[in-house]
């Protein structure tokens, strides 16, 4: 892709923004910033995909975005209750031949109507199903789907409006939201989780923060206010005596060192520079075969004029003559 936007736009690209799934968790995310690294690229800022969407259709409204064909199998939670729902949907259709599944908890987790959904925008190509778009018109009472973009390219279309925030170029401020949540095991060792599972072994751990600083207490008693920063800062206040003590999060779990990554760039380098000489040999011999085959054929052509014009006149021999110094030069 960088190849592909540098031969567009016919100038090195050295920043990007990328767009993302909404349910990367935060090692993943680090993930795509460490090849973005390897790529030679600077990645200014990650967004998730429904909220470059957004972007893209300048909304400020309360926006549905339609982001179809997801993958679950990772969500655990997920996989379970389509489960259920499959299996009773099973039992249905002993008694008939057709049913239907409904697995409505998007509005039980934003707390939000349907009536309170202003706009609904499509993002990915198979939102342009027809089926797909009738179904969910028709849950939302009719309403009317924005399609004034591209779905394929919307998510793309809102990373550039993103660049250009970064590089100042557009006055549009995006505070985007962290895709899952933070918890805690509220003890003295607090452990920073990341996910929306009620149990915390399902969740990510991010971090071991110990706290030392509480005031003897019964169980139960110690109260620690623990205020947490876009899954950057986190720090614990004791209530009772004002002490306080903080951490910066920077899981490295699963996650490639500077070293590795700066290693990994190199030799990404160092190979390109040699796929650069192939190519640019690949190509030169392209074009020596194909000037050979264009000498082959004239040549060709040459003699079986030659042969079948015994008595041609002198122009026409200097005629022929012309056209063959052409090609040879």
């Amino acid at each position: 892709m960088k190849e592909i936007a540098e031969a567009f736009l016919d100038t090195q690209v050295k920043n990007a923004v990328v767009t993302m799934p909404a349910y990367l968790n935060d090692s993943q995310r680090q993930a795509i910033k460490d090849a973005g690294s390897i790529a030679g690229l600077n990645i200014l800022r990650i967004i998730a995909r429904p909220t470059a969407a957004a972007i893209t259709y300048g909304l400020d409204k309360v926006v549905l975005v339609v982001k179809f064909k997801k993958y679950i199998s990772s969500n655990a939670r997920a996989i379970r209750r389509l489960r259920t729902a499959c299996e009773r949907a099973k039992c249905a259709l002993s008694a008939s031949s057709r049913t239907s599944i409904k697995i409505d908890s998007l509005f039980e987790d934003a707390k939000i109507d349907k009536s309170q959904i202003n706009e609904i925008v499509l993002v990915g190509g198979s939102t342009r199903i027809p089926k797909i778009q009738r179904m969910i018109s028709r849950f939302f009472n009719g309403k009317e789907l924005n399609k004034s973009i591209n779905p394929d390219e919307a998510a793309a279309y809102g990373a550039a409006v993103q660049a250009a925030i970064s590089e100042k170029t557009q006055n549009i401020l995006l505070l985007d939201v962290t895709s899952l949540s933070l918890g805690i095991v509220s003890r003295i060792l607090l452990r920073i989780y990341e996910g929306e599972s009620t149990r915390t072994g399902d969740n990510n751990l991010l971090r071991n923060f110990e706290f030392f600083c509480i005031k003897p207490a019964p169980k139960g008693v110690p109260k620690i206010e623990l205020p947490l920063i876009l899954m950057k800062k986190v720090s614990a206040v004791d209530k009772a005596t004002g002490r306080s003590n903080k951490i910066t999060i920077t899981n490295d779990k699963g996650r490639l060192s500077k070293k590795e990554i700066e290693r990994i760039a190199s030799e990404t380098e160092k190979y390109h520079a040699e796929r650069k000489k192939i190519a640019q040999k690949m190509q030169a011999r392209m074009i020596w075969n194909t000037m050979r085959i264009t000498y082959v054929i004239w040549f060709k052509k040459s003699t079986t004029w030659l042969e079948n014009n015994q008595e041609a006149k002198k122009d026409e021999y200097e005629r022929e003559q012309k056209l063959l110094k052409e090609i040879t030069d």
